[in-house]
């Protein structure tokens, strides 16, 4: 079973802000200019509009989006876009289902 809580400390260990990753994937809110270039793919733009402190962690974080990310919120513009014009994960079951235990799972 997929741990978002595990998740989202992977996430804070690469040095990424979780609050901003966590609004992103669960609600599809609108993130700042580096991490949007980040899941949109778009390396020169993230090396562009990151401070001196984010520039180093750009191959942990990008390697996170590849490793933990739903596939429907990142690589392309579009596809981020769709991904907050939707609402998030909790407008796409599929992947909420795969992640959060059932009732009866929590129980077993």
């Amino acid at each position: 079973m997929f741990d978002l809580k595990l998740m989202y400390a992977e996430w804070g260990k690469v040095g990424g802000d979780v609050g901003t990753l966590q609004r992103y994937i669960e609600d599809g809110t609108p993130m700042g200019g580096f991490y949007t270039a980040l899941f949109e793919g778009d390396l020169f733009g993230a090396v562009r509009k990151c401070d001196i402190i984010n520039y180093s962690k750009i191959p942990d974080l990008t390697g996170w989006i590849l490793r933990h990310a739903p596939v429907k919120c990142y690589g392309s513009p579009e596809k981020v876009d769709y991904w907050c014009f939707k609402g998030g994960a909790k407008e796409w079951n599929f992947w909420l289902k795969s992640v959060i235990p059932t009732s009866e799972e929590v129980s077993a």
